[in-house]
């Protein structure tokens, strides 16, 4: 009867705590072109107002050979843009303006990654470079969109996010 008990006490511990855990699901989307995978990820798909937003972007060769998709902004922070949008207005962006600092050739090897995450503030920057005239967003559903910032056309890949 003991172990009955202590079983059941257990048991009820176990349920209580795996109920009031709650398991963030990631929200992600694909896209593969030619042999390159395009990946975008936030770390869930639904914040409260003022938390930070965990942005993934990846693109990987699933080829055997050498792939060069263009050339980029030979800066490491405007190589990619990340963009969040509300309703088609463009809220924010990681690259308003590219800085001179030339050119380079987008280069991946056979089963090579590139990876880049940005943590997005939830805030408006206004269209500007300036931090003065940020503003804090409101509620709703927000667009999160992902692409290399190539010279050529680049595959951009969506996912959403509520904002509670």
């Amino acid at each position: 009867m003991k172990w009955f008990l202590l079983l059941l006490a257990l048991s009820g511990f176990v349920m209580t705590a795996w109920g009031c855990s709650e398991i963030p699901i990631l929200n992600s989307a694909t896209v593969e072109e030619n042999g390159i995978e395009y990946y975008l990820e936030t770390d869930k798909s639904s914040y409260p107002l003022g938390e930070d937003v965990s942005i993934r972007y990846r693109v990987t060769n699933k080829t055997d050979e050498v792939r060069e998709l263009g050339t980029v902004i030979n800066c490491e922070y405007c190589i990619r843009q990340v963009q969040i949008a509300l309703n088609g207005e463009d809220i924010w962006r990681t690259c308003r303006v590219p800085p001179p600092c030339g050119q380079k050739v987008f280069r991946l090897n056979p089963r090579e990654s590139w990876e880049y995450t940005e943590a997005w503030n939830m805030v408006n920057d206004n269209g500007t470079l300036e931090p003065e005239d940020d503003f804090p967003i409101g509620k709703g559903t927000y667009k999160v969109i992902g692409r290399l910032s190539l010279s050529e056309v680049s595959v951009q890949i969506t996912i959403f996010i509520e904002i509670k």
